[in-house]
């Protein structure tokens, strides 16, 4: 068993819904994490724009995805968490409007390149070569049209 599948629930037809389902925390989470789709091999996200949106590209599948309680992390509207998920770097690639992309806090470990407009966090990267996660992207999958 690969860490997709037991972060992605691969081997249940559907995940069950949460005990606690009073607890909204995230509308992506809170009726259960949906498995993953065989075969699925990435997808685009886009910021929040009506207009010129910040597009970006992710050529594989996602892993680990979860939620977290930084303060520092773009939530949508009502979440009290964030949604991230982790991708090798290679295989992240702005393809529109990258010149509205700015990071939030040059300080950080984690770079978070945020659209100017919209404030939509695009995409974190770490920069730091000694980090232990250098090499990964990360990326909020609720972006994607597509379910993988």
């Amino acid at each position: 068993m690969g860490l997709l599948d037991i972060f992605s629930r691969s081997d249940a037809g559907k995940a069950a819904a949460p005990k606690y389902t009073h607890v909204k925390i995230h509308p992506q989470v809170d009726n259960g994490i949906p498995p993953k789709k065989p075969g699925f091999s990435g997808g685009t996200l886009k910021c929040k724009c009506t207009s010129s949106p910040v597009v970006v590209e992710v050529d594989a599948q996602t892993a680990h995805n979860h939620v977290c309680g930084s303060t520092k992390c773009w939530k949508p509207k009502g979440a009290i968490f964030s949604q991230i998920a982790v991708v090798p770097r290679d295989k992240v690639h702005v393809k529109e409007n990258a010149e509205k992309l700015h990071v939030v806090d040059p300080s950080a470990a984690i770079q978070r390149h945020a659209c100017r407009d919209c404030g939509v966090h695009m995409l974190g990267r770490i920069e730091d070569t000694n980090h232990p996660f250098h090499g990964l992207d990360f990326v909020h999958t609720e972006l994607s049209p597509q379910k993988g």
